[in-house]
């Protein structure tokens, strides 16, 4: 389940950063020719976005001995101690037409720190980082509902599938194998859906995003819990270098309003968001399931950041996020905050 978490992670990520060319000739509630979050998140036909994107992800880290006591709990499962997560996200993605894309995302994912105790023992081991490259994922998305000169709403449906291309084999410092959750790829095929939808009022843009990825079972009956998240944040502009000039015409003295791309634009952006991650079910030889009572979570949170905007083609997300309510099942460690930062450049 986990192990695949990292792709519901990358829609909020992914989103700060495509902040793309606009559908029409003039967006003048963001800037002109400048869409940080005001723009179609589309990128136009012929054209080629790469973005990198990084999220460190902080836990707060549990002591020896109240892992130990967890673990003795009423419990059939091991308890895991983790101290932070680091995940880069390589993507690119290309306009087919003005109204469809095709994106190919990688993410390399580490988890350091790791620790374990197992019920009815009194010691910790202590089994290290986990890091790799992690699945490809491959995605369509498609303009259902286009806004006109950058008026009325956007929706623009997502569909695509997880390959399991990563590294699901890492080995701990004990000479064990990582559970499941901590390897950063997994070795089945998932699909994954979703939608954004975004409305423009005047300078302040509404966007929201939505991402579910299937569960998965094995051969062997382990299932990998189905995951969700929701995203919704609102921009607003505090600063641009460029503006919309009225041109005009001698032949019926009539004006059209003619746009050069902003050389820079800074745009504020606030939000909430909210991610469920199911439990997972372990399969025994004997024929039993068992759901592993020390996995899913339900998070919330609270973010804010900057989004810089260079000549429409060079884009910089910056934000943080911290929980505002966590309701973790078992025993497991608690989300301090996020920190994202991102790079995206259109060709």
């Amino acid at each position: 389940m986990k192990k695949i978490l990292v792709f519901s992670f990358l829609c909020s990520i992914l989103f700060t950063s495509h902040f793309l060319q606009a559908q029409c000739a003039c967006c003048s509630s963001i800037g002109c020719g400048d869409n940080s979050g005001g723009g179609s998140s589309l990128v136009r036909k012929g054209r080629i976005l790469f973005n990198v994107t990084s999220r460190y992800s902080s836990f707060k880290p549990l002591s020896n001995s109240q892992l130990v006591q967890d673990a003795n709990r009423d419990t059939a499962f091991e308890v895991y101690n983790k101290s932070y997560q680091l995940t880069y996200t390589f993507s690119l993605t290309y306009g087919i037409s003005n109204r469809l894309n095709v994106s190919v995302t990688l993410p390399y994912n580490s988890i350091s720190n790791l620790q374990t105790a197992t019920p009815g023992q009194s010691n910790v081991d202590v089994l290290g980082t986990s890091r790799g490259i992690s699945n490809v994922k491959t995605s369509l998305q498609y303009v259902l509902l286009q806004r006109q000169c950058c008026n009325g709403w956007e929706l623009i449906p997502t569909l695509g599938v997880i390959a399991p291309t990563g590294v699901h084999n890492n080995v701990a410092q004990d000479g064990s194998i990582f559970d499941d959750q901590f390897q950063p790829g997994a070795d089945s095929w998932v699909p994954v859906t979703g939608v954004t939808i975004d409305k423009m009022f005047s300078k302040f843009t509404l966007r929201g995003i939505y991402t579910y990825v299937f569960q998965y079972t094995d051969k062997m009956g382990n299932v990998d819990a189905a995951l969700w998240n929701a995203d919704l944040s609102g921009y607003i502009p505090i600063y641009k270098k460029g503006r919309c000039r009225k041109m005009m015409s001698d032949s019926n003295s009539t004006s059209t309003m003619s746009c050069s791309p902003s050389r820079f634009a800074l745009n504020f952006f606030a939000g909430a968001q909210l991610e469920r991650v199911g439990q997972d079910v372990v399969a025994y030889p004997d024929g039993a399931k068992l759901y592993n009572s020390n996995t899913g979570a339900l998070r919330s949170y609270i973010s804010a950041g900057f989004v810089a905007n260079i000549k429409q083609q060079l884009f910089i997300p910056i934000s943080i996020a911290v929980p505002f309510y966590q309701q973790e099942n078992g025993y497991q460690v608690s989300l301090q905050w996020r920190f994202n930062a991102g790079l995206s450049y259109l060709f």
